[in-house]
């Protein structure tokens, strides 16, 4: 009797017990996760009022149909089946600013494998990540980024990517470029760690997703509304903070995050290019920065509304060699708005970013200069099947966007520009086919059409081949034509620079295997460029030129381990980068032919332990032929990190705290990202991240 009771119990719960499944959302061109988004329960295909939010990228929900809504992408049904320990990681496809437009069917695929973006190199590190190998910083977590290379000077951050100028890398805001019209370059500085979920490298040329500038790749930053608060302190008079909160009020997400941020920078240096001729110590002087910034953004099913404000002060000191400018202060001023909307059959996205910049020498008043940019657009973008037999989406996009430049001395410059552009996808079950051609027209240049062709089939045991063909351009800037600095001696006319092809010859490899989930990307690329606009260091008159043609080819290779335990990751590249202007071929500057890194992150309990390292090769900083004496020489850096939680004891209620130990250039090395430009040797940081428990 007792034992059919107990069968009958048994019987009555398992009955009783909902099936749920794990849902994960990434983006399927950057393969990035995507946050916030917004499930709807379908039932005899009616919506029901029963609906939630997922605050990660992840969510678990019983088991059935659904209908997935997340602004920027595509609402689509998916019907989840299976049990508790099934994992469904779901790809919308986005028309939100930059990011592809097309409209694909949901992908799938189980035992958390994500399929890579189509034959590209893609590689995405997330904010938490980041933060346990000492980032504390968007730039610093640009620096873990694979491929990347910084070159920093006078305070501001730029991104290379293949080689490329910093002008020619388009950095992204959930799809908003934030690329200054006046300077055509991203400082990433300004923005808040605590904005972000994660940080996406996206290597080539891409006209129609990148828009104009992507000449060398994307960078794709992608935001997250989440409660978080941090605090540092470090070398060179480092400490700051930040704090991110957010909070859902029905079918509205808020969230805000603000940060202050400052430091000294006075470090020593060894002056080899000062007026004596010999080596002396040196310190920094007037390098101090502070940097404080506000973000408020709203998230629903079918808009959202994101806004940014930053400022900026700092001082400007000049190259080693010109000690004079050591003086020299800047304070710069940054404001985004952006508004997106989901129509019945397209989406409008619009958005405006203003820049300014006070440049003041006191010890020349007469070189004080200003310069402001403003910047709008809006376009509108759709998306449809062509066919109901041949799995083939189609997608448009128009837009248009004015810009107007203002700077002392009278220097004023304002233009229109329009767009349009279109792709196509083929989907097979064995192999894709994405194909699409854009046509920008900007005031003063005549329509530049440019295109992109890719296919990937996979050839058996976790192998895929793929191949890539693109274009890309790009139009002088403010900063390209006047340069509103003493320095400046030569103002030149510039035409626009044009990638005729970049050509990405690919292989991938993605298993898992008894060590863990082991991935090989590895690409061969050739790009050439007409009309190149290139920055001649070393020259006095510190003006830009067009070349005839630049010619880069090289390979890049990449290995990717993760397991329970921790992840191992390395990368290298070989670059043959050259300008050639008649018969005359000389290196391009600031392009090392080889160049590695690696990382290895290692978990023992509660205990994190990271090793980020990078090696790059001779770089010419010179115009002219190659030659040692015009290289910056090779140089090694590593970066070691410790993070763990705080006792239990000393944790605050609700709260979990945990404490960041990082050492950056671990080896001490004395180098330089730019000619003249040293950077800081050893330094530490000691940071605390604080997230509330409920």
């Amino acid at each position: 009797m007792t034992h059919a009771v107990l069968h009958a119990v048994f019987i009555a719960l398992h009955v009783m017990q909902v099936e749920r499944a794990t849902v994960c959302f990434a983006d399927h061109y950057t393969t990035a996760p995507i946050t916030g988004t917004l499930l709807v329960r379908v039932e005899d295909g009616q919506q029901q009022p029963r609906s939630l939010r997922a605050a990660g990228d992840c969510v678990n929900v019983p088991v059935g149909a659904w209908r997935v809504r997340r602004v920027g992408y595509r609402s689509t049904s998916i019907t989840l089946r299976g049990g508790a320990t099934d994992t469904v990681w779901f790809q919308p496809t986005t028309s939100a600013g930059v990011m592809p437009l097309t409209v694909l069917d949901t992908i799938q695929a189980r035992a958390g494998r994500v399929p890579a973006a189509v034959a590209r190199t893609v590689v995405t590190v997330s904010t938490s990540t980041a933060r346990r190998a000492g980032a504390g910083t968007v730039s610093q977590l640009l620096e873990q980024l694979p491929y990347v290379s910084m070159r920093a000077s006078r305070g501001e951050t730029g991104l290379s990517l293949r080689g490329s100028r910093r002008e020619q890398v388009v950095v992204t805001l959930d799809g908003l470029a934030l690329n200054d019209p006046a300077s055509g370059i991203a400082d990433v500085a300004d923005i808040p760690l605590a904005t972000l979920s994660s940080a996406t490298v996206a290597l080539g040329a891409d006209p129609v997703n990148g828009g104009s500038g992507a000449a060398g790749g994307v960078i794709a930053l992608t935001r997250a509304a989440q409660r978080v608060m941090s605090a540092h302190l470090g070398a060179f008079g480092s400490r700051g903070g930040e704090a991110g909160w957010s909070v859902a009020g029905g079918p509205v997400v808020a969230h805000a995050t603000v940060m202050y941020r400052t430091a000294i920078n006075d470090y020593a240096f060894v002056n080899d290019a000062g007026a004596s001729g010999r080596r002396e110590r040196e310190e920094r002087v007037n390098n101090d920065e502070t940097r404080a910034a506000l973000s408020v953004g709203l998230t629903a099913d079918r808009w959202q509304l994101f806004a940014l404000a930053s400022r900026a002060d700092r001082g400007m000191v000049g190259p080693i060699n010109v000690r004079a400018y050591d003086r020299d202060r800047a304070r710069t001023h940054r404001v985004l708005v952006r508004g997106q909307a989901m129509l019945p059959r397209a989406q409008v996205t619009t958005g405006v970013r203003y820049f300014s910049l006070d440049y003041r020498d006191p010890a020349r008043p007469a070189s004080d200069a200003r310069a402001e940019s403003i910047a709008s657009d809006l376009a509108v973008q759709g998306s449809a099947a062509l066919s109901t037999r041949l799995p083939v989406t189609a997608s448009w996009r128009a837009g248009a966007g004015a810009d107007a430049l203002r700077a002392t001395g009278g220097i004023s410059q304002s233009r229109t520009r329009a767009f349009v552009a279109s792709q196509a996808i083929l989907q097979r079950s064995s192999w894709r086919v994405e194909a699409g051609a854009r046509a920008d027209v900007i005031e003063g240049t005549a329509a530049v059409p440019s295109f992109t062709v890719a296919a990937e089939r996979p050839v058996g045991a976790g192998f895929s081949l793929g191949a890539r063909v693109a274009q890309a351009m790009r139009v002088p800037t403010l900063y390209d034509l006047y340069f509103s600095s003493p320095q400046r001696v030569t103002v030149r006319t510039l035409r626009p620079e044009r990638v005729l092809a970049d050509v990405d010859v690919s292989a991938h490899w993605k298993r898992a295997t008894i060590l863990g989930r082991a991935a090989i990307d590895a690409s061969l690329v050739s790009r050439t460029t007409r009309d190149a606009i290139i920055w001649f260091p070393g020259n006095f008159g510190w003006s830009p030129a067009n070349v005839g043609q630049e010619q880069l080819q090289g390979g890049e290779l990449r290995a990717h381990l993760a397991a329970g335990w921790g992840e191992l990751s390395a990368w290298s590249t070989v670059y043959d980068s050259q300008l050639i202007t008649d018969a005359l071929r000389i290196p391009t500057p600031y392009v090392a032919r080889v160049a590695f890194g690696g990382s290895a992150f290692l978990r023992a309990g509660s205990l994190t332990g990271a090793v980020m390292s990078r090696v790059s090769g001779r770089r010419p900083f010179s115009a002219g032929p190659r030659n040692a004496a015009f290289e910056l020489p090779a140089v090694a850096l590593m970066d070691v990190s410790v993070s763990h939680p705080l006792p239990r004891s000393l944790q605050p209620k609700a709260v979990t705290t945990s404490v960041v130990w990082s050492i950056s250039n671990v080896m001490n090395v004395e180098w330089q990202s730019v000619r003249g430009f040293p950077a800081a040797r050893r330094s530490w940081m000691l940071s605390f991240l604080f997230q509330p428990t409920r």
